[in-house]
């Protein structure tokens, strides 16, 4: 049954050069690029801020620490729904997806700046900022290797994207403190004027993956038909993934990124303090 399930189009991870992607120009790469950029943009904007939008001085450092721990856990919890959501009803949906999460997370920051309204909002908006942040990237990361004609041109092109999301963090981090210096001049609180930055910064993003990113429709005929030469089948036709986690190879590579991620939030997370 689960293999009449694929064979309908069910799943849509793998649309590659056999697929509707082959015939993607790099109008779909750039566009592409456009949407991370604005997407870790957003997120550096409120970084530098995060401080005083959580209310850190009246927390102190360890209930600080405990917040952005919280924030990261929602965004490991969030990561493989996210992916599944990208899988069964395509790149686009899981990109909308993220891009909302980055946009609501904003209008709940912004709402914390705001007196009188509900004290948990900011942290609701830290949780939703890192769910984003955790998926969009990756689910980017897939539509450049659906894309990709060969496995050279999926490396170079990974490298790109990489480019782009170190560069939407230069831009943001810059940008946020010159808001900060005008906010100040016109005598309005800075945090709230970089949390309606971050707002503007997710609703581009989200016009962008749901607008403009050419992303062509899955078809049955497609290469999402084809079974994985890892998976492994019974004799009921039932289409058994591998226990990645238990190869080696990947769990290495879980090993490591837990290591380099655990290393970046710690510096993100308590620099400002």
């Amino acid at each position: 049954m689960l293999h009449c399930k694929a064979e309908m189009g069910e799943r849509q991870p793998g649309n590659g050069a056999n697929g509707g992607f082959g015939a993607v120009n790099g109008g779909l790469f750039s566009t592409l690029h456009a949407s991370v950029f604005f997407s870790v943009a957003g997120y550096a904007l409120v970084i530098p801020w995060m401080k005083d939008l959580l209310g850190a001085d009246q927390l102190g450092a360890a209930r600080y620490g405990q917040l952005q721990s919280l924030g990261n856990l929602s965004g490991l919890l969030s990561s493989a729904p996210v992916g599944r959501v990208a899988d069964r009803m395509g790149r686009r949906a899981g990109m909308v997806l993220c891009s909302g999460l980055a946009t609501l997370g904003a209008v709940c920051l912004w709402m914390g700046t705001v007196d009188g309204v509900l004290t948990w909002l900011p942290v609701a908006g830290l949780m939703l900022r890192r769910s984003e942040r955790a998926s969009f990237t990756a689910v980017a990361t897939a539509v450049t290797a659906d894309a990709s004609s060969s496995d050279t041109d999926r490396s170079r092109r990974i490298g790109q994207l990489n480019m782009v999301f170190c560069l939407g963090f230069t831009f943001g981090s810059t940008v946020t403190g010159k808001i900060g210096d005008f906010a100040e001049s016109v005598d309005v609180a800075p945090a709230r004027l970089v949390a309606t930055a971050a707002v503007f910064m997710g609703l581009l993003t989200l016009f962008v993956v749901g607008v403009l990113l050419p992303i062509p429709a899955a078809t049955a005929s497609g290469s999402s038909t084809k079974t994985p030469p890892s998976s492994s089948s019974t004799s009921t036709g039932v289409v058994l993934p591998p226990p990645m986690i238990w190869d080696h190879r990947i769990f290495g590579l879980l090993v490591v990124r837990v290591l380099v991620g655990g290393a970046f939030f710690l510096v993100t997370s308590t620099f400002d303090l």
